[in-house]
């Protein structure tokens, strides 16, 4: 039998401690998004998180929702599964999202029950804060209803959050 050598082991080793979290712990300083609410009186559709910062967002458990959908248009009964709070590190990091749009909502939208195209996507850069928590959604531009826009319509406090501080 053969055993693996002490540098075979190594290169798994760095490989494993090369891979990149996209997102942080509770206990690590954070901003939280969500795109769990949305505001339809308002005009803002919800959405789903496919990719931060180009990686694909792990465990959003959206099965329904190709990566490759720009807008998905569903039923009035189509409840989204999975994650819709992720928190991240402070700083600037570029989401891609899909919007869900119910069909009752969207009679001039295109026939099509999902439009497959990865480019027209929502792309929103979001600086996120410390301590801050940012309420996504695709909000519909009533001139051209089969484009939308991705946003950040709400942006409020983390209620309890506490701040790290350096000690001296």
């Amino acid at each position: 039998m053969k055993y693996p050598t002490l540098a075979t082991l190594a290169v798994f080793l760095l490989a494993g401690c090369a891979t990149e979290r996209i997102t942080v712990s509770a206990s690590d300083p954070h901003g939280i998004i969500d795109v769990g609410n949305a505001q339809i009186a308002k005009n803002i559709h919800p959405v789903v998180l496919q990719e931060i910062d180009g990686h694909q967002v792990p465990g959003s458990g959206f099965d329904e929702v190709p990566v490759t959908a720009s807008t998905v248009i569903v039923n009035r009964d189509f409840l989204l599964k999975g994650q819709s709070a992720f928190y991240l590190s402070p700083g600037p990091h570029r989401l891609r999202l899909t919007a869900i749009i119910r069909e009752d909502l969207a009679l001039t939208l295109p026939s099509a029950k999902r439009l497959d195209d990865r480019d027209a996507a929502g792309l929103l850069t979001l600086n996120v804060a410390e301590g801050r928590r940012y309420l996504l959604g695709a909000k519909l531009d009533s001139a051209r209803p089969d484009e939308w826009e991705p946003v950040a319509y709400a942006v409020e406090d983390i209620s309890g959050y506490e701040f790290g501080f350096e000690s001296d």
